[in-house]
């Protein structure tokens, strides 16, 4: 701080000490961090280091680590003051049972900043560096490689840059190097393999280059090796599955190229790693088969060659490992069929086989968790692919979409849109009857009437302006234009309901929603529909065919009151073109809606359909007038027998019922006439 040390003194002796670890720049310079911490050990720590010629060695070694780790606290910004007691108990910093020596320091997801830097080298008995997750960067200092008692370096998830320096070869007690997402590059050194100790290595999510030495096999010790995310290229070594103890093996997304790393005899080795639980090598260029050996690596539990060019079948050894619980070979270029000893796999529960060009029925497993084939359409091979069982089927344009099977009906196998619209609509058929039917008779049974349905006009219930009202006159003609109508209407309905059918995959207009990319297990679902949008389907549906269905009920209350077949028949077209509208618009969207506005816009469509009876009205008016001016009236007379029937029947009526009766009629009688003069003038 501006002040003369003398030489021989406390401080003069500390200044010499750090000035052969950091240099006499770095310690002059006010605004580095190793001035700040040096000057803190001189004048501010209530330690007060002493270098005297007793315990000499000791101290010196207190100083170098309490200075180290004040410079990680300064240049990491983990704090800008530093504590005055021993730094065993700051944050992230662990001591051996003596509170003496630092043998850990874990300060993982504190989001420093920083570098690392040189001094670190001179904490020679330090077993455990952890920074990972952090916002560290620049290069890895050569330095770092000085630990030689170092057993776990994790600085993975920063934003490391340069090489991997290849003196840490020579780091004899490493077990842990785990370098995963920073953006090193280069090719890794040789001497890693030699290191012997190495147990887990990861390096996954970086820039390396370059091949994989076939001195892997000296890592003896090993159980974990992730390579991937990078651009490493050439053949994989089979010698890699020489390591015994390997548990997991990853190099996906590289470029390898070559066989997949198993020997063609099982004689090759004589020990397989029987603890490998993870083969991953998905999303590279491996162009081989899979060899049968695949067998002895009996403790699989997953296997992803997923986006490579494998050819040939999918060999039948697969079924002789027990413990598999995923396998991925999609998108690659395997034929034939898939082998029926996958039956055997107890525990697969994740299978993915899409875009491959494999034939025949896929249902050779046991109801998985997940599973997706090619049963989807269009398919790559001419033969569609079946699979019942399948979670998901995707196409040869690697769109897919999930093979739910929503319409489960009893005694009726993969039930179709249409057979649940045929089952729904008969149930509510049916239960409006009865309803409408109970009503009736029981209300003629008390001798108590609902005047104003009963009051209510035939030919408007029936629609004037519709050729459904041609039901309650005599013409021949008139009915089958009725009947001609309601099959029309009922086959579009049943079009765009065997269109709504995933069973029907060649005829099928239904929407793949989903996307499966290549180089992923997870699928995209681009089905953005809310239940809004199905709020709004069933609130336009309900105001605009609610009143069909009231006055189809009304025409069935009325027929059984009054005996009559051809109100009867009126009230069934009523209820059952506007229940098949309903029906066909909720399934038609589920097939091909992928957002709110397209329910919207495909219920408008389809309930054009409904107004198809008024269309044809309009269509004999202007070809026959006079035709379907007799029938109008022959219907407004069919209304006047109706009331007359009723008054004749009801022995309670009141006196003025006619009265009633001829002020209704004649109401009938100018609403007709309004009508007729309706359509002349336009």
């Amino acid at each position: 701080h501006g002040t003369r040390i003398e030489p021989g003194s406390r401080e003069r002796d500390i200044f010499d000490k750090l000035v052969k670890i950091s240099g006499i720049e770095r310690l002059m310079d006010p605004h580095t961090e190793e001035y700040q911490a040096a000057c803190w050990i001189i004048n501010a720590d209530n330690d007060r280091i002493e270098l005297s010629d007793t315990a000499h060695e000791l101290n010196y070694d207190v100083l170098l680590q309490r200075y180290i780790v004040a410079l990680i606290y300064l240049k990491t910004k983990v704090t800008d003051v530093l504590r005055s007691d021993q730094e065993c108990f700051w944050e992230g910093i662990y001591c051996n049972e003596d509170n003496v020596t630092v043998n850990k320091i874990d300060l993982a997801g504190k989001g420093l900043t920083g570098t690392l830097f040189r001094e670190l080298g001179e904490l020679k008995f330090l077993k455990v560096l952890n920074l990972e997750g952090n916002k560290l960067g620049g290069e890895i200092p050569l330095e770092v490689t000085n630990m030689w008692g170092l057993e776990d370096l994790c600085i993975g998830d920063n934003y490391f840059e340069g090489t991997i320096p290849t003196e840490m070869g020579q780091m004899n007690s490493l077990t842990v190097l785990d370098v995963h997402t920073n953006s090193l590059s280069g090719t890794v050194p040789l001497n890693i393999y030699n290191i012997s100790t190495l147990k887990y290595l990861n390096m996954t999510r970086n820039f390396f280059e370059g091949t994989i030495s076939s001195n892997v096999a000296h890592l003896v010790l090993l159980e974990k090796l992730d390579l991937s995310f990078n651009f490493f290229t050439g053949v994989v070594p089979v010698d890699v599955l020489r390591i015994s103890r390997l548990k997991e093996l990853i190099l996906q997304s590289n470029e390898f190229t070559g066989s997949i790393p198993l020997p063609k005899k099982s004689t090759y080795f004589q020990d397989y790693p029987k603890q490998l639980t993870r083969l991953i090598f998905g999303d590279n260029k491996f162009e081989s088969s899979i060899p049968n050996t695949i067998e002895k690596l009996s403790g699989l539990k997953e296997i992803r060659i997923d986006n490579n060019r494998l050819t040939g079948v999918i060999p039948t050894q697969l079924g002789r490992l027990k413990q598999l619980t995923m396998l991925s070979l999609s998108y690659n270029e395997l034929k034939s069929s898939i082998p029926s000893e996958l039956k055997n796999l107890k525990n697969l529960s994740r299978v993915y086989l899409h875009g491959n060009q494999l034939t025949g029925n896929a249902d050779v497993i046991d109801f998985p968790q997940e599973y997706i084939t090619d049963c989807g359409y269009p398919s790559v091979t001419r033969e569609l692919f079946e699979c019942n069982v399948c979670t998901i089927c995707c196409n040869s344009l690697e769109e897919c979409v999930k093979n739910e099977l929503p319409y489960e009906l009893p005694y009726v196998e993969d039930a179709s849109p249409r057979d649940y619209t045929l089952f729904i609509w008969g149930v509510f058929i049916g239960v409006l009857v009865l309803c409408c039917v109970s009503a009736a008779l029981v209300s003629k049974k008390i001798g108590w009437e609902m005047k104003q349905i009963c009051n209510l006009d035939a030919l408007e219930l029936c629609g004037s302006d519709s050729v459904y009202h041609f039901v309650l006159c005599d013409s021949i003609c008139g009915w089958t234009i009725v009947f001609a109508t309601i099959f029309f209407q009922v086959s579009l309905f049943f079009l765009f309901l065997q269109t709504s059918s995933f069973n029907n995959k060649a005829s099928s207009d239904w929407v793949y929603g989903l996307r499966c990319p290549s180089n992923r297990l997870d699928c995209e679902d681009y089905n953005d529909t809310t239940p809004r949008g199905w709020i709004s389907l069933f609130l336009i549906m309900a105001a605009y065919l609610m009143k069909d269905v009231i006055k189809g009920a009304i025409l069935i209350y009325r027929a059984t009151r009054l005996v009559s077949f051809r109100l009867f028949v009126g009230g069934i077209t009523l209820v059952s073109v506007t229940s098949f509208a309903f029906l066909t618009s909720y399934f038609y969207n589920q097939a091909i809606a992928l957002s709110d506005t397209e329910i919207i816009t495909n219920s408008l469509i389809l309930l054009f359909m409904t107004d198809f009876d008024e269309w044809v009205h309009q269509l004999i008016f202007f070809v026959s007038p006079n035709w379907l001016e007799k029938l109008s009236k022959e219907a407004l007379c069919y209304e006047r027998s109706l009331n007359g029937s009723s008054d004749s029947r009801e022995e309670d009526a009141p006196i003025d019922q006619n009265d009633n009766v001829d002020s209704f009629t004649e109401e009938s009688s100018k609403k007709l006439s309004m009508s007729l003069s309706h359509y002349c003038i336009w």
